[in-house]
């Protein structure tokens, strides 16, 4: 993860230091995986001070061509509702809890 000038340069300008720094996560896994808790770039954030707000969004190969097949049959809101995945979602919640620094998780993000 790196910074942006465009980030230095919104800083200067509006003086004080980010308190937030959004994580944006591609989504829940690809075909097979489940995605892990980003930690190298939430410590990252931490270590420059803020406080990682992680976006988890959940994708639609179906409604964006830009992700290719990623998410488009095996992580569908439903599923995740009916608690399909509960297992790997405690997994992620522990691991989250082990990191043991703020954070704000934003889980089935829209963009739109």
């Amino acid at each position: 993860m790196y910074w942006t000038d465009e980030f230095y340069n919104f800083e200067k300008l509006t003086f004080p230091k980010s308190a937030l720094v959004t994580v944006f996560i591609p989504g829940w896994g690809d075909t097979n995986t489940f995605y892990h808790f980003d930690k190298g770039n939430c410590a990252f954030i931490a270590r420059y001070g803020a406080i990682p707000v992680y976006q988890w969004p959940i994708l639609n190969a179906s409604r964006s061509k830009s992700y290719g097949a990623i998410l488009d049959s095996m992580f569908r809101l439903k599923d995740i509702i009916e608690g399909r995945f509960d297992t790997e979602l405690m997994e992620f919640a522990s691991e989250i809890k082990n990191w043991k620094l703020p954070i704000i998780l934003n889980p089935v993000v829209e963009y739109n």
